[in-house]
């Protein structure tokens, strides 16, 4: 009796999923038919095409598993190659891949003539709905046209990236009432991100475009964070925002427009950075009936100097008596990321015993200082070594 006999298709699913090797979910494919299907999902959710090679090994992909373009394949990125180039007349073999979902466009530099070939490409992925962007120089045009190949939005992330032009209001409105395949429509955007990107790109989409279905916004390493996005952004999404995470530093007249906005009815989560806020931030938040989650993130020293930032921490906090507007609000949550020396300093030698009686030390003070409320407080710690927590792809 095969192995595929004995073994129910969710249990193979689940062995799929908690492999992490490619050379081992190969022999899978390569084992029975069941485990094959199993496998695929896992070893090709997401390609890479960033050369004339890639193309057309995956052009022979294609015509043998053709399953890989129509059910497969999630995500694709295109990106420039230091070396090689994607060719625009290579498109005609690639066969069209309805099952992608997720675009990723990653050219670090300038280059005029990889954007114009991005553009041939697209066409090539019909039900395309994120798009994940790393453009450190862009035109507007090319922006607006990529922008207006995707028939429905769902995600937009921009990472490090910034226009060249005209001004971004004046580059939309040229665009859109000139070029056709420019127009672009944000009205079922769910989700959006601006990390380390210039912020009137989200502003010049944002004026021609409101999303009024967002659901999750990412503001991340603007700083501040600019007054015309933050207020279009509580102007247009106050009634459908669901999570929002705010790295950008928020003044007082972040504070003003905040409490213009009568009060969050969809809102379930809010993460922000401490250090960057004032200290009457809480006292100033608007209510939010259906929050459940307060995420407050630090990167700290671990010596002593660290305990400043809790007292930052409570200073906003002010002992939890401005969480009762939030009355389903079930947790408070500190991500901390914990540096041992400052960059430019020599390393300090702290010890596992040293580390784990700093951080009970922070721990136990902020329970000490959340007097007035008796939900749940948890915390995460992130080590030096680890991924950025406000990674975005």
């Amino acid at each position: 009796m095969s192995t595929e006999m004995l073994l129910p298709p969710e249990l193979i699913d689940e062995i799929s999923a908690r492999i992490e090797g490619k050379s081992s979910l190969c022999s899978m494919c390569l084992a029975s038919k069941t485990t094959r299907s199993s496998a695929l999902p896992f070893l090709f959710a997401a390609i890479t095409l960033s050369s004339e090679e890639d193309v057309e090994t995956w052009s022979e992909m294609l015509k043998h598993s053709p399953e890989l373009g129509t059910r497969i394949v999630r995500k694709v990125k295109l990106s420039k190659h230091p070396t090689r180039r994607l060719l625009p007349e290579m498109t005609s073999v690639l066969f069209r891949m309805p099952s992608v979902q997720r675009i990723v466009l990653h050219a670090p530099k300038f280059d005029p003539h990889f954007w114009k070939t991005v553009t041939t490409y697209l066409p090539i992925f019909p039900n395309k709905t994120e798009l994940y962007l790393t453009a450190r120089f862009i035109e507007w045009g090319m922006l607006l046209d990529i922008l207006g190949a995707f028939q429905t939005m769902k995600a937009l992330v921009f990472l490090d990236t910034c226009s060249l032009g005209p001004s971004a209001i004046d580059a939309v409105s040229a665009f859109q009432s000139r070029v056709p395949s420019s127009r672009f429509d944000l009205s079922k955007l769910e989700r959006l991100v601006l990390q380390r990107s210039y912020p009137d790109i989200g502003y010049a989409l944002l004026n021609h475009s409101p999303p009024a279905a967002l659901r999750s916004v990412v503001l991340n390493g603007l700083s501040p964070s600019p007054l015309p996005v933050f207020a279009k952004l509580m102007a247009v999404t106050v009634e459908s925002l669901e999570s929002i995470s705010v790295r950008s530093k928020l003044t007082s007249e972040h504070l003003q427009i905040f409490e213009r906005v009568e009060s969050f009815p969809a809102l379930r989560s809010f993460t922000m950075q401490v250090g960057k806020y004032p200290s009457t931030f809480m006292e100033r938040f608007p209510p939010a009936p259906n929050l459940r989650l307060f995420i407050f993130r630090a990167i700290m020293r671990e010596d002593h100097s660290a305990l400043e930032y809790v007292d930052k921490l409570m200073g906003i906090l002010r002992g939890g008596q401005d969480l009762h507007k939030f009355p389903r609000l079930g947790e408070l949550k500190f991500q901390i990321r914990a540096v041992v020396s400052h960059p430019f300093e020599p390393k300090s030698d702290v010890n596992a015993s040293q580390r784990g009686e700093f951080r009970a030390q922070v721990e136990s003070k902020v329970r000490e200082g959340i007097t007035d409320w008796r939900g749940r407080l948890s915390f995460e710690w992130f080590d030096q070594e680890l991924e950025n927590m406000w990674s975005c792809e």
